[in-house]
Formats: C-alpha cells, structure tokens, sequence
C-alpha cells in the first residue's frame, strides 16, 4: 500500500520534441528540401523518438513503508531505496543548469522531470545523495521522515 504517490507528466518533453518531431516528419512526406531523408532514417528517427516518449513522458514517485521508488515513463528506468538506507532527507533546489531527466550532479543523482523544487536524501552507508524533483516537497519529504522513524 502506498503511503504517498506522485506523478508528474513531462510537459517540456511534449513542448519541444514533439513539434520537431511532426516538422521532421511533413518534411519527409512533402518531399520538401533537395538532400531527402531515406525511408530508414525516418523510420529509424521515429523509432528513437517514440522510444523517448514512452521512457520519459512522467516521473513517478511511490512510496511504501520500507521502499521508495522513482520511475520515469513505463517503469524501465527506475530506482528503488530501502527506507532503512536513508540518513537525511532536505527540501531543495535545483539550479537551472542541472536540466531535466535523468542526471548525474556533483555528489550525486538526480532525476527530475520538471520544475527546480527536489528533496534530497543522504545515505547512510554512501557519501552520494539522490534528489527527486517534485511538486510537493514538504509532503514529500514529510512521509519520507515519518517512514524513517517507522523503520528506526
């Protein structure tokens, strides 16, 4: 049973990627421009790009009384913390220089989907931390505290 569950749909993805990718694609099938794309370059493109869309159209943050796991999209690319493991937990921000996705930053990981709100936690057996973005820092970072202390 989840104890918290946050989802956050990655508008920037859709605001960018996805007119280029319907520009690219009339392109194409126009026939407009002397040097064409081949039928496997498009395909192949358009491969990569729906493959995106499904892997990170969302972050996913759930959290059970002894796990907290953070996905993006489907699923394939997620990371799942014993509650145990967990030494500090922080509301913080994330500089605009760190992006979206999935990042490594100095001194750790981070993965974020939108916006520059992110809880950060430091572990007990690593000198690493993980940040999550997320609209709802407090929340977030209250439920974790409340699983700490219920695991202690």
């Amino acid at each position: 049973m989840d104890k918290y569950k946050e989802f956050q749909f990655g508008w920037i993805i859709f605001l960018f990627v996805v007119p280029a990718h319907v520009l690219v694609n009339y392109l194409y099938l126009a026939g407009i421009g002397n040097k064409p794309m081949s039928y496997g370059s498009i395909l192949f493109g358009n491969i990569v790009l729906f493959s995106i869309y499904i892997l990170f159209y969302g972050l996913t943050t759930r959290l059970t009384i002894n796990v907290l796991t953070v996905s993006f999209g489907i699923g394939i690319i997620k990371k799942k913390i014993a509650v145990g493991r967990i030494a500090c937990v922080k509301e913080t921000k994330n500089n605009m220089i760190y992006g979206w996705g999935l990042r490594f930053i100095p001194n750790g990981i981070m993965y974020n989907i939108s916006g520059s709100q992110a809880v950060e936690l430091s572990f007990k057996d690593s000198s690493r931390v993980f940040r999550i973005g997320t609209q709802n820092p407090d929340l977030l970072m209250q439920e974790i505290q409340k699983s700490i202390s219920i695991s202690s």
